[in-house]
Protein backbone atom coordinates (compact mmCIF):
# COMPACT_ATOMS: atom_id res chain seq x y z
CA UNK A 1 0.00 0.00 0.00
CA UNK A 2 1.13 3.61 -0.28
CA UNK A 3 2.54 5.85 1.99
CA UNK A 4 0.15 7.96 3.33
CA UNK A 5 0.35 11.93 2.07
CA UNK A 6 -1.73 15.03 1.51
CA UNK A 7 -2.34 16.73 -1.26
CA UNK A 8 -0.15 20.05 -1.03
CA UNK A 9 -0.28 22.15 -3.64
CA UNK A 10 -1.34 22.37 -7.40
CA UNK A 11 0.50 24.24 -10.31
CA UNK A 12 -0.95 25.30 -13.40
CA UNK A 13 1.24 26.05 -16.40
CA UNK A 14 0.22 27.88 -19.51
CA UNK A 15 2.49 26.65 -22.74
CA UNK A 16 1.18 27.81 -26.46
CA UNK A 17 -1.55 25.59 -26.62
CA UNK A 18 -1.58 23.53 -23.93
CA UNK A 19 -2.27 23.00 -20.08
CA UNK A 20 -0.19 21.20 -17.62
CA UNK A 21 -0.52 20.45 -14.23
CA UNK A 22 1.85 19.38 -11.15
CA UNK A 23 0.34 18.12 -8.18
CA UNK A 24 2.25 18.67 -5.17
CA UNK A 25 2.18 16.08 -2.21
CA UNK A 26 3.41 16.43 1.22
CA UNK A 27 5.98 13.29 0.94
CA UNK A 28 7.50 15.07 -2.24
CA UNK A 29 5.83 13.29 -4.80
CA UNK A 30 4.65 15.19 -7.71
CA UNK A 31 1.84 14.55 -10.03
CA UNK A 32 1.92 15.47 -14.01
CA UNK A 33 -1.69 15.91 -15.88
CA UNK A 34 -2.62 17.40 -18.65
CA UNK A 35 -6.23 19.93 -19.47
CA UNK A 36 -6.57 19.23 -23.13
CA UNK A 37 -9.27 22.08 -23.93
CA UNK A 38 -7.48 23.84 -27.16
CA UNK A 39 -8.64 27.45 -27.58
CA UNK A 40 -10.06 27.34 -23.59
CA UNK A 41 -6.63 27.08 -21.68
CA UNK A 42 -7.11 29.89 -19.80
CA UNK A 43 -10.73 29.28 -18.38
CA UNK A 44 -9.25 25.83 -17.49
CA UNK A 45 -6.76 27.14 -15.79
CA UNK A 46 -8.89 29.17 -13.67
CA UNK A 47 -11.51 26.33 -13.17
CA UNK A 48 -8.16 24.08 -11.72
CA UNK A 49 -7.51 27.29 -9.64
CA UNK A 50 -11.13 26.83 -8.29
CA UNK A 51 -11.12 23.24 -7.64
CA UNK A 52 -7.75 23.80 -5.74
CA UNK A 53 -8.69 24.22 -2.30
CA UNK A 54 -10.87 21.17 -2.04
CA UNK A 55 -8.11 19.22 -3.61
CA UNK A 56 -5.61 20.58 -0.67
CA UNK A 57 -4.90 18.55 2.39
CA UNK A 58 -7.21 15.61 1.06
CA UNK A 59 -5.48 12.17 0.26
CA UNK A 60 -4.50 12.09 -3.00
CA UNK A 61 -4.96 8.30 -3.79
CA UNK A 62 -8.97 9.06 -3.46
CA UNK A 63 -9.03 9.42 -7.18
CA UNK A 64 -12.66 8.49 -7.98
CA UNK A 65 -14.12 9.94 -5.06
CA UNK A 66 -12.14 13.11 -5.45
CA UNK A 67 -13.54 13.22 -9.38
CA UNK A 68 -17.08 12.26 -8.68
CA UNK A 69 -16.82 15.05 -5.53
CA UNK A 70 -15.85 17.83 -8.17
CA UNK A 71 -17.57 16.49 -11.02
CA UNK A 72 -21.49 16.76 -9.13
CA UNK A 73 -20.52 19.52 -7.16
CA UNK A 74 -21.78 22.17 -9.91
CA UNK A 75 -24.94 22.54 -11.26
CA UNK A 76 -22.95 23.24 -14.40
CA UNK A 77 -20.73 21.55 -16.48
CA UNK A 78 -18.60 21.48 -20.19
CA UNK A 79 -15.60 21.15 -21.22
CA UNK A 80 -13.59 23.61 -19.46
CA UNK A 81 -15.00 22.08 -16.70
CA UNK A 82 -13.96 18.26 -17.72
CA UNK A 83 -10.66 19.59 -19.13
CA UNK A 84 -9.62 20.95 -15.30
CA UNK A 85 -11.27 17.25 -14.12
CA UNK A 86 -9.07 15.58 -16.69
CA UNK A 87 -5.48 17.18 -15.59
CA UNK A 88 -6.46 16.61 -11.72
CA UNK A 89 -7.44 12.59 -12.79
CA UNK A 90 -4.09 12.08 -14.86
CA UNK A 91 -2.12 13.95 -12.17
CA UNK A 92 -3.50 11.80 -9.62
CA UNK A 93 -3.04 8.35 -11.25
CA UNK A 94 0.78 9.78 -12.18
CA UNK A 95 1.26 10.31 -8.07
CA UNK A 96 -0.36 6.70 -7.36
CA UNK A 97 2.12 5.06 -9.62
CA UNK A 98 5.26 7.00 -8.36
CA UNK A 99 3.89 5.49 -4.77
CA UNK A 100 3.40 2.00 -5.85
CA UNK A 101 6.56 2.26 -7.74
CA UNK A 102 4.95 0.37 -10.88
CA UNK A 103 4.57 2.19 -14.32
CA UNK A 104 0.84 2.98 -14.62
CA UNK A 105 0.05 1.01 -18.24
CA UNK A 106 0.88 -1.84 -15.97
CA UNK A 107 -0.68 -0.85 -12.68
CA UNK A 108 -4.04 -0.54 -14.79
CA UNK A 109 -3.66 -3.96 -16.67
CA UNK A 110 -0.60 -3.57 -18.92
CA UNK A 111 0.08 -2.72 -22.52
CA UNK A 112 -2.31 -3.36 -25.13
CA UNK A 113 -0.11 -2.49 -28.22
CA UNK A 114 3.62 -2.53 -29.24
CA UNK A 115 3.13 0.13 -31.72
CA UNK A 116 0.67 2.25 -33.37
CA UNK A 117 0.37 3.97 -36.65
CA UNK A 118 0.88 7.43 -37.04
CA UNK A 119 0.18 10.17 -39.48
CA UNK A 120 1.49 13.71 -40.14
CA UNK A 121 -0.07 16.86 -41.00
CA UNK A 122 0.53 17.82 -44.45
CA UNK A 123 -0.50 21.28 -45.67
CA UNK A 124 -0.48 24.53 -48.65
CA UNK A 125 -2.24 27.25 -50.22
CA UNK A 126 -3.14 25.28 -53.02
CA UNK A 127 -3.17 21.94 -54.68
CA UNK A 128 -0.09 21.95 -55.92
CA UNK A 129 1.50 23.10 -52.74
CA UNK A 130 -0.36 20.45 -50.97
CA UNK A 131 1.02 17.70 -53.31
CA UNK A 132 4.58 18.69 -52.54
CA UNK A 133 3.82 18.34 -48.98
CA UNK A 134 2.47 14.64 -49.07
CA UNK A 135 5.33 13.69 -51.78
CA UNK A 136 7.63 15.24 -49.68
CA UNK A 137 6.16 12.86 -46.56
CA UNK A 138 5.94 10.17 -48.26
CA UNK A 139 9.70 10.21 -49.33
CA UNK A 140 10.70 10.67 -45.73
CA UNK A 141 8.72 7.00 -45.28
CA UNK A 142 5.50 8.28 -44.01
CA UNK A 143 2.26 5.58 -45.26
CA UNK A 144 -0.55 8.33 -44.42
CA UNK A 145 -1.06 11.59 -45.84
CA UNK A 146 -3.73 14.22 -43.71
CA UNK A 147 -4.94 17.83 -44.46
CA UNK A 148 -7.47 19.86 -43.47
CA UNK A 149 -11.36 21.07 -44.84
CA UNK A 150 -10.00 23.86 -47.47
CA UNK A 151 -10.44 27.54 -46.83
CA UNK A 152 -12.75 29.28 -50.20
CA UNK A 153 -10.27 32.84 -49.52
CA UNK A 154 -7.66 34.13 -49.87
CA UNK A 155 -5.90 31.17 -49.68
CA UNK A 156 -6.64 27.33 -48.95
CA UNK A 157 -4.88 26.91 -45.88
CA UNK A 158 -6.29 28.11 -42.33
CA UNK A 159 -4.98 31.56 -41.28
CA UNK A 160 -6.04 32.70 -37.85
CA UNK A 161 -9.94 32.81 -38.76
CA UNK A 162 -8.78 35.46 -41.45
CA UNK A 163 -9.86 33.20 -44.51
CA UNK A 164 -13.52 32.41 -44.65
CA UNK A 165 -14.73 29.36 -46.08
CA UNK A 166 -18.12 28.84 -48.62
CA UNK A 167 -19.11 25.40 -47.86
CA UNK A 168 -20.51 24.43 -51.90
CA UNK A 169 -16.92 25.97 -53.00
CA UNK A 170 -15.38 24.22 -50.08
CA UNK A 171 -16.63 20.56 -50.83
CA UNK A 172 -15.70 20.87 -54.52
CA UNK A 173 -11.98 22.19 -53.42
CA UNK A 174 -11.64 19.11 -51.44
CA UNK A 175 -12.67 16.76 -54.12
CA UNK A 176 -10.17 17.90 -56.51
CA UNK A 177 -7.43 17.75 -53.73
CA UNK A 178 -8.38 13.97 -52.72
CA UNK A 179 -8.82 13.04 -56.40
CA UNK A 180 -4.86 14.79 -57.34
CA UNK A 181 -3.26 13.07 -54.24
CA UNK A 182 -4.90 9.80 -54.56
CA UNK A 183 -3.58 9.94 -58.32
CA UNK A 184 -0.48 11.60 -57.19
CA UNK A 185 0.62 8.70 -53.91
CA UNK A 186 -0.91 5.42 -55.73
CA UNK A 187 -3.45 2.99 -54.14
CA UNK A 188 -0.78 2.18 -50.92
CA UNK A 189 -0.91 5.49 -49.28
CA UNK A 190 -3.69 6.15 -47.32
CA UNK A 191 -5.75 9.39 -47.17
CA UNK A 192 -7.09 11.08 -43.97
CA UNK A 193 -8.99 14.04 -43.80
CA UNK A 194 -10.12 16.43 -41.15
CA UNK A 195 -13.40 18.42 -41.98
CA UNK A 196 -12.94 20.28 -38.07
CA UNK A 197 -16.86 20.39 -37.96
CA UNK A 198 -17.01 23.16 -40.59
CA UNK A 199 -19.79 21.38 -42.64
CA UNK A 200 -23.36 21.14 -42.21
CA UNK A 201 -24.93 17.49 -42.63
CA UNK A 202 -26.16 18.08 -46.04
CA UNK A 203 -23.26 18.71 -47.36
CA UNK A 204 -20.86 16.48 -45.42
CA UNK A 205 -23.39 13.60 -47.09
CA UNK A 206 -22.68 15.38 -50.68
CA UNK A 207 -18.73 15.06 -50.09
CA UNK A 208 -18.36 11.84 -48.25
CA UNK A 209 -20.37 10.27 -51.36
CA UNK A 210 -17.68 12.01 -53.57
CA UNK A 211 -14.41 11.10 -52.36
CA UNK A 212 -15.35 7.27 -51.73
CA UNK A 213 -14.26 5.97 -55.03
CA UNK A 214 -11.02 7.38 -53.64
CA UNK A 215 -10.71 5.61 -50.73
CA UNK A 216 -10.21 7.83 -47.55
CA UNK A 217 -8.83 5.84 -44.64
CA UNK A 218 -10.97 8.16 -42.88
CA UNK A 219 -12.78 11.51 -42.71
CA UNK A 220 -12.70 13.09 -39.16
CA UNK A 221 -15.13 15.40 -37.71
CA UNK A 222 -17.84 15.62 -40.81
CA UNK A 223 -20.50 17.75 -38.87
CA UNK A 224 -20.94 19.66 -35.81
CA UNK A 225 -19.91 17.82 -32.06
CA UNK A 226 -22.38 18.93 -30.06
CA UNK A 227 -25.52 15.91 -30.70
CA UNK A 228 -23.48 13.25 -31.46
CA UNK A 229 -26.34 11.59 -32.25
CA UNK A 230 -26.65 13.53 -35.62
CA UNK A 231 -24.15 10.66 -36.54
CA UNK A 232 -26.76 8.50 -37.06
CA UNK A 233 -28.30 10.56 -39.91
CA UNK A 234 -24.87 10.80 -41.54
CA UNK A 235 -24.06 7.28 -41.43
CA UNK A 236 -27.19 6.03 -42.67
CA UNK A 237 -26.48 8.12 -46.23
CA UNK A 238 -22.08 7.51 -46.13
CA UNK A 239 -20.54 4.91 -47.43
CA UNK A 240 -16.43 6.19 -45.82
CA UNK A 241 -15.34 5.31 -42.69
CA UNK A 242 -16.13 7.81 -40.17
CA UNK A 243 -13.45 9.45 -36.98
CA UNK A 244 -14.67 11.62 -34.42
CA UNK A 245 -14.45 12.38 -30.92
CA UNK A 246 -12.16 14.29 -29.96
CA UNK A 247 -14.86 17.39 -29.18
CA UNK A 248 -16.73 15.67 -27.22
CA UNK A 249 -16.08 16.17 -23.13
CA UNK A 250 -18.20 13.36 -21.56
CA UNK A 251 -19.00 9.48 -21.65
CA UNK A 252 -21.80 9.90 -22.88
CA UNK A 253 -21.20 11.55 -26.06
CA UNK A 254 -19.23 8.02 -26.76
CA UNK A 255 -21.80 6.34 -25.43
CA UNK A 256 -24.46 7.54 -27.93
CA UNK A 257 -22.09 6.99 -30.81
CA UNK A 258 -20.38 3.97 -30.18
CA UNK A 259 -23.34 1.77 -31.69
CA UNK A 260 -22.39 3.34 -35.15
CA UNK A 261 -20.89 0.85 -37.12
CA UNK A 262 -19.80 3.58 -39.72
CA UNK A 263 -17.37 5.13 -37.02
CA UNK A 264 -14.27 3.33 -37.18
CA UNK A 265 -12.59 5.55 -34.96
CA UNK A 266 -13.96 7.21 -31.57
CA UNK A 267 -10.75 9.28 -30.89
CA UNK A 268 -9.19 9.96 -27.32
CA UNK A 269 -10.48 12.69 -25.84
CA UNK A 270 -8.77 14.56 -23.79
CA UNK A 271 -11.41 15.91 -21.56
CA UNK A 272 -12.48 13.15 -20.30
CA UNK A 273 -11.58 10.47 -17.42
CA UNK A 274 -7.61 8.82 -17.90
CA UNK A 275 -7.11 6.93 -20.80
CA UNK A 276 -5.31 4.04 -21.16
CA UNK A 277 -3.07 5.35 -23.95
CA UNK A 278 -2.26 8.18 -21.57
CA UNK A 279 -1.80 5.87 -18.73
CA UNK A 280 1.06 4.25 -20.93
CA UNK A 281 2.43 8.03 -21.65
CA UNK A 282 2.62 8.61 -17.74
CA UNK A 283 4.48 5.91 -17.23
CA UNK A 284 7.82 7.31 -18.72
CA UNK A 285 6.85 10.48 -16.85
CA UNK A 286 6.16 8.27 -13.79
CA UNK A 287 10.02 7.27 -13.65
CA UNK A 288 11.74 10.23 -15.63
CA UNK A 289 13.52 7.59 -17.38
CA UNK A 290 14.96 7.56 -20.69
CA UNK A 291 12.80 8.47 -23.79
CA UNK A 292 13.98 7.23 -26.89
CA UNK A 293 12.44 7.62 -30.49
CA UNK A 294 11.00 4.22 -30.55
CA UNK A 295 9.35 4.55 -27.21
CA UNK A 296 7.73 7.68 -28.22
CA UNK A 297 6.93 6.04 -31.53
CA UNK A 298 5.05 3.60 -29.48
CA UNK A 299 2.88 6.04 -28.21
CA UNK A 300 2.57 8.88 -30.34
CA UNK A 301 -0.86 10.13 -31.74
CA UNK A 302 -2.79 8.48 -28.96
CA UNK A 303 -1.87 10.15 -25.65
CA UNK A 304 -2.22 13.85 -24.26
CA UNK A 305 -1.67 16.43 -27.48
CA UNK A 306 0.44 16.06 -30.46
CA UNK A 307 3.11 18.13 -28.70
CA UNK A 308 3.19 17.21 -25.18
CA UNK A 309 6.30 15.13 -24.71
CA UNK A 310 8.31 17.67 -26.88
CA UNK A 311 7.15 20.12 -23.99
CA UNK A 312 7.50 17.93 -21.45
CA UNK A 313 11.16 17.69 -22.85
CA UNK A 314 11.51 21.64 -22.90
CA UNK A 315 10.32 22.03 -19.19
CA UNK A 316 12.81 19.25 -18.54
CA UNK A 317 9.72 17.31 -17.15
CA UNK A 318 11.43 14.38 -19.02
CA UNK A 319 15.12 13.34 -20.31
CA UNK A 320 15.27 12.97 -23.93
CA UNK A 321 17.96 10.27 -24.69
CA UNK A 322 18.64 8.48 -28.79
CA UNK A 323 17.02 6.21 -30.38
CA UNK A 324 18.06 2.84 -29.26
CA UNK A 325 19.24 1.96 -32.77
CA UNK A 326 21.89 4.70 -32.56
CA UNK A 327 22.46 5.25 -28.57
CA UNK A 328 23.75 8.87 -27.57
CA UNK A 329 21.86 10.72 -30.32
CA UNK A 330 19.59 13.23 -29.46
CA UNK A 331 15.81 13.97 -30.44
CA UNK A 332 14.95 17.16 -31.82
CA UNK A 333 12.36 18.61 -29.67
CA UNK A 334 10.84 20.36 -32.92
CA UNK A 335 9.97 16.80 -34.56
CA UNK A 336 6.88 16.78 -34.00
CA UNK A 337 5.48 13.39 -36.28
CA UNK A 338 7.11 9.83 -36.48
CA UNK A 339 6.92 7.60 -39.36
CA UNK A 340 4.14 4.90 -39.70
Amino acid sequence: MPNPTRIEKVETFLWDRWLLIKIHCEDGTVGIGEGGVHGWQRPTKTMIETMEPYLIGKDPHKIEHHYQWLYRSSHFMGAVVQGALSAIDIALWDIKAKALEMPLYKLLGGPVREKVVCYPHTYGNNISELLESCKRHIDEGWKFVRWHQPETGPSQQYIDNFNKLEPVESVLVAQEQMRAIRESVGPEVQICFDVHTRLDTAHAITFCRAVEQFRPYFIEDPIRSENSASYRTLARHVPVPIAAGEQWANKWSFRTASNLSKLMNLQTVKQKKLSKAAIETLSIIAYNQPVTRAEIEEIRGVAFGTNTLEILMELNWVRPYGRKDAPGKPIPVSYTHLRA
